[in-house]
């Protein structure tokens, strides 16, 4: 395991790994960055090329390339291990996870792909004529109908439980991803029927789930995988997989409501496309979608639910200060009837993409589109709902821009409107975490010291037993002096996956430490801070002595005071 991990860490270089991932800028011998995991206008986020890892010191996240493609990607440990071995062709045969939650995440990946056999085999059989006629009626191409792995789940109740015995899959997995259900007497049953099947991949390109649309009248008309460990839909995006690889160059995501109407983009080569899973945009959509650092495009149907669900978003929009358009499609058009019956959809796509108004702005001229300008009633609902919109906002200038706008926009004097700014926001400020002083904190010293350079822990381990006080540091560094020896940064990751959340913060500060004193000079500050600790253990033992004394004279109030001292 530790030699797959250095094998990783060796080949593959973390300026490389983030940058694939964020815009990046040499800054003397770092690379700097806006953070991606928190809303920032001035990088304050520093990748270490000498020492392979990255430090923000706004937000405080740190590690090496497995932390942060975990945090990016939202994965396990073992998923970005093998995420980042299949990228330095590492072989990872022997590698078995002790996390029984990954193990299990495992065996549901597993029989989702076992499902996808199962529902394209009958999509091209002929039992699958029906679903296929569909798909094909509604304007989809065989490349496009491949690319997206369309299946079919026939009119069978044991189809998927049968296929899956034979090939190896326990029915306990199955029921775990979703995809059979258990009766009261406890038969077990197919959960998809009749339907196409649309396989939802998360961002890595593994089966988390499906969705899947009825062929006949029965309802409901779209079904969608269960709630399961791997399939979240407030998190999952349809097409991300594909998309995050076009970003770049289009500088831009486009959001979309149906499965259909991201594959007719895909075919028609709009750009990167995805959807929801049946429902609107979320928060935590919004959120992970920010670390991209582009605009985001909504394209939802042109009647009142696509409006209303554009409308919807615009709190989290404003919380994350993402940059966000919404496409206004013409009326009772959704993104697929819009490409299949316009002539010249390319023409016309571009004007809809350079007429597009931030949502703010589509919200209040459709609020004010819909309102009788003489009822002072209407005016003041108006102002009331898009002011309080804007409490979620955490960007000064842009509420104070925005504020301006709503006040001409509705005539009101700003004065009026600033009420609403001054209310108390809801949001808790976040804890501030505690920073460690090279000079006062003589625990982090030696350890940012060791980490600095391997040399000094033979110096350490030379000298006399150090009194290390029981502090978050001392603790700290006792575990590294006690279990860890190995100086290579393969051990580094490991030792820090050891740890609690808060050490692996002051560890990974430590080793990032950029105010360690000259080389030629450092040796002689260790040493002083090596003194200092044996002091501290040479004066512990003489008021020990001291109380000792006390204690046989029957003096209670020299015990009290030395008590205060040690």
């Amino acid at each position: 395991m530790s030699q797959a991990i250095g094998q990783i860490k060796q080949t593959l270089d973390i300026v490389d790994i983030i940058g694939s991932y964020i815009t990046i800028k040499k800054k003397g011998s770092n690379f700097t960055a806006c953070c991606p995991f928190h809303m920032e206008k001035t990088p304050s986020f520093m990748i270490s090329p000498d020492r392979q890892n990255f430090y923000c010191f706004g937000c405080h996240k740190h590690g090496d390339i497995f932390t942060f493609v975990q945090d990016y990607e939202n994965l396990s440990f073992g998923e970005a291990l093998r995420l980042l071995a299949k990228q330095a062709g590492v072989e990872l045969e022997n590698y078995q996870s002790k996390n029984k939650q990954h193990d299990n995440s495992e065996e549901i990946f597993k029989a989702l792909e076992c499902a996808q056999k199962y529902f394209q085999e009958a999509f091209n059989s002929n039992k699958g004529t029906i679903a296929k006629e569909y798909i094909i009626s509604r304007g989809f191409t065989q490349d496009t109908i491949d690319q997206f792995g369309v299946g079919f789940a026939p009119e069978e109740w044991q189809g998927l439980i049968d296929y899956s015995k034979k090939h190896n899959i326990k029915e306990k997995a199955l029921v775990n991803a979703g995809l059979i259900k258990i009766r009261d007497d406890g038969k077990s049953f197919d959960f998809f029927r009749n339907r196409v099947m649309f396989p939802v991949k998360n961002a890595q390109g593994k089966i988390s789930g499906f969705g899947g649309r009825v062929l006949d009248d029965s309802e409901p008309k779209y079904l969608n995988s269960p709630e399961t460990e791997v399939f979240v839909k407030s998190k999952l995006l349809f097409n991300f997989n594909l998309a995050k690889e076009q970003y770049r160059e289009h500088k831009c995501f486009i959001v979309m409501e149906g499965y259909t109407d991201v594959m007719m983009a895909e075919q028609y080569k709009l750009g990167p496309t995805i959807a929801t899973l049946g429902t609107s945009l979320t928060e935590d959509h919004v959120k992970f979608l920010k670390r991209y650092n582009v605009p985001i495009y909504l394209v939802y149907d042109g009647d009142k639910a696509g409006q209303n669900a554009t409308e919807r978003v615009l709190p989290y929009f404003l919380k994350y200060g993402v940059e966000n358009k919404t496409v206004s499609l013409p009326k009772k058009m959704d993104p697929c009837d819009f490409l299949l019956q316009t002539k010249n959809w390319s023409d016309e796509w571009n004007h809809l993409i350079k007429s597009s108004s931030d949502i703010f702005t589509f919200k209040l001229n459709r609020k004010i589109s819909e309102s009788d300008e003489n009822n002072l009633e209407e005016k003041v609902r108006v102002a009331n709902e898009m002011a309080t919109d804007l409490k979620a906002c955490k960007d000064q200038l842009r509420k104070e821009i925005y504020l301006d706008f709503l006040s001409k926009k509705l005539d009101i004097k700003r004065k009026a409107l600033d009420h609403q700014k001054n209310e108390p926001s809801s949001i808790k400020p976040k804890p501030k975490i505690k920073q460690y002083s090279l000079i006062k904190d003589q625990p982090y010293f030696l350890l940012a010291v060791m980490l600095y350079d391997s040399n000094f822990i033979s110096i350490l381990g030379e000298g006399p037993s150090l009194s290390i006080p029981n502090t978050e540091s001392g603790s700290l560094l006792k575990k590294w002096i006690e279990q860890h020896h190995d100086t290579t940064p393969i051990a580094h990751s490991e030792f820090e996956q050891k740890l609690s959340p808060q050490e692996r913060f002051i560890f990974s500060q430590a080793g990032i430490e950029s105010l360690i004193p000259p080389k030629d000079k450092l040796k002689g500050f260790f040493l002083e801070q090596m003194k200092s600790l044996q002091t501290s253990d040479t004066t512990k033992k003489s008021i020990l002595e001291q109380i000792a004394i006390a204690e046989k004279a029957g003096d209670h109030q020299k015990v009290e005071e030395l008590m205060n001292q040690l």
